[in-house]
């Protein structure tokens, strides 16, 4: 199906992308650097990228759910009754029975490293730049 949407896109003159990855890192760049406004979608993957807005479920008509990060205080104080066991998760990763190998934390960061830093496509550019700026300690 890819291939016959993007040979459609050259048919008709239309400028596309192909994510070199995900196409959810690429998605996301794409929100991050304002060259979309919103991202359409089914699922909810692009919010963990942080995406500012995200419409899920769009019907032929238009319509659909939209997410919008800047309104996700006003859920969470909404809903504050039912976090209330949510003060006592930092006593519990202090537990001294619990104990976490540096082996486990290593492959944590990594594992972070790789879905924070993942290579994206730059229209700007025309090249790959990670999704997120490099911190100096990576």
């Amino acid at each position: 199906m890819a291939h016959d949407v993007i040979e459609e896109c050259r048919r008709r003159d239309i400028d596309y992308i192909v994510a070199p990855y995900e196409a959810d890192a690429q998605l996301a760049y794409l929100a991050q650097t304002k060259m979309a406004d919103v991202i359409v979608t089914e699922d909810s993957d692009l919010i963990p990228f942080g995406c500012e807005k995200v419409l899920f479920k769009m019907d032929r008509a238009g319509f659909g759910q939209l997410y919008e990060r800047s309104k996700l205080g006003d859920c969470f104080g909404a809903a504050a009754d039912r976090f209330n066991t949510l003060p006592k998760l930092p006593s519990y990763l202090k537990m001294p029975s619990l104990s976490v190998s540096s082996q486990y934390i290593e492959d944590f960061l990594k594992a972070e490293n790789t879905f924070r830093y993942q290579l994206v496509f730059c229209p700007e550019r025309k090249e790959l730049v990670p999704l997120n700026p490099y911190d100096p300690w990576v």
